[in-house]
């Protein structure tokens, strides 16, 4: 006795798109893959719920690629509200003292080397 036949993601969708395309019935998409038409018609369910997906990996991979663009986002906000506190910072310096990072506000430089 054969075992289960696996398709491939790939596959059941090209049979369910042939099928949703009007051009045949059912059946004869199933006799054409020798597939049974109650198979092709769960296959049409899960595509329409869109469980059936084109890319591989499905759900999970779309799970993980959103997570991955809300970190980015999160992380994208912080760094831009730290930068507009910097910002409104350095506009209330009073009179207009320099707000350099290394030297620091009033420094004095260096008169040219170590003695």
């Amino acid at each position: 006795m054969a075992g289960r036949r696996a398709f491939t993601t790939e596959f059941k969708v090209q049979v369910v798109r042939e099928y949703l395309g009007g051009m045949t019935s059912r059946a004869s998409v199933a006799r054409r893959y020798d597939i049974a038409p109650d198979q092709i018609k769960a296959w049409q369910k899960r595509y329409e719920e869109g469980k059936l997906s084109d890319q591989p990996g499905g759900d999970t991979e779309l799970h993980r690629r959103i997570a991955e663009l809300e970190r980015m986002v999160g992380r994208l906000a912080l760094e831009n509200g730290l930068l507009k506190k910097a910002a409104a910072w350095a506009v209330r310096q009073p009179n207009g003292r320099s707000c350099e990072i290394i030297s620091g506000p009033g420094g004095s430089r260096s008169d040219g080397g170590a003695r």
